[in-house]
């Protein structure tokens, strides 16, 4: 994750486990970030650098963020910031991270008591209304192409939808936003990570039973989701 990339088109701002290396790689941004501390910003450096790509770039940035029902993403974001992220950032060896060092009761326990005391990430799209200070309510919402949009002097913001991003219409729902044709690209695949088995097994034990402690902070969120179609 990093800062954005003055030679870019897009930059991809969005919360963990939306689908953000996939639509890295497609969109050639080369840049993603879930929160500004991600990439060691501050609000005001963020806004400095966003005015510095206006007026380098004489157009401006175009971010991309996706919604994805909060609930169905938190268990999955545990995995990724127990393991990939211990290993990224904290330099653990593969085999000692939290989710490879410890049985599934454990893990378990542990996922529950995160989701109890709300450790898990927030949604990118709150941050940037508070950067940018904007609400639901100015987000525009285009049915016939079922994404959110959203601008100012800095930035164009398109909202789009997760499903949307990982289903088998994916470049055709792309395209038709974006005007441009894309190339199917994925990267960081649950079914791929090492923990994957220990993961499904956490999920199907945990199953719903955090669903509305979560989504119940998220309404709004879940709610500009379902208006996009």
């Amino acid at each position: 994750m990093s800062k954005i990339n003055f030679s870019k088109k897009y930059y991809i701002y969005s919360t963990h486990k939306t689908s953000t290396q996939s639509l890295r790689l497609m969109f050639d941004s080369t840049c993603h970030i879930h929160r500004l501390c991600n990439a060691k910003y501050t609000k005001n450096e963020f806004i400095n650098d966003l005015k510095k790509y206006v007026k380098n770039n004489n157009r401006k940035l175009k971010i991309i963020t996706t919604l994805r029902i909060p609930s169905q993403r938190i268990i999955s974001s545990y995995f990724q910031m127990r393991h990939t992220d211990e290993i990224s950032s904290k330099n653990v060896k593969e085999n000692e991270t939290t989710i490879m060092k410890n049985n599934v009761d454990f893990l378990v326990n542990n996922v529950k008591n995160w989701i109890r005391n709300k450790k898990y990430p927030k949604e990118s799209l709150y941050e940037m209304m508070d950067i940018f200070n904007f609400t639901f309510e100015d987000i525009e919402i285009n049915k016939k192409k079922n994404y959110g949009f959203y601008k100012n002097n800095l930035m164009e913001l398109y909202i789009i939808d997760f499903e949307s991003v990982i289903g088998e219409k994916k470049l055709q729902y792309l395209e038709n936003i974006f005007g441009s044709k894309f190339i199917d690209k994925q990267a960081n695949k649950s079914n791929e990570k090492i923990y994957y088995n220990k993961y499904k097994k956490v999920k199907q034990i945990i199953g719903d039973e955090f669903k509305n402690l979560i989504d119940d902070d998220y309404i709004d969120l879940i709610n500009l989701k379902k208006n996009l179609f």
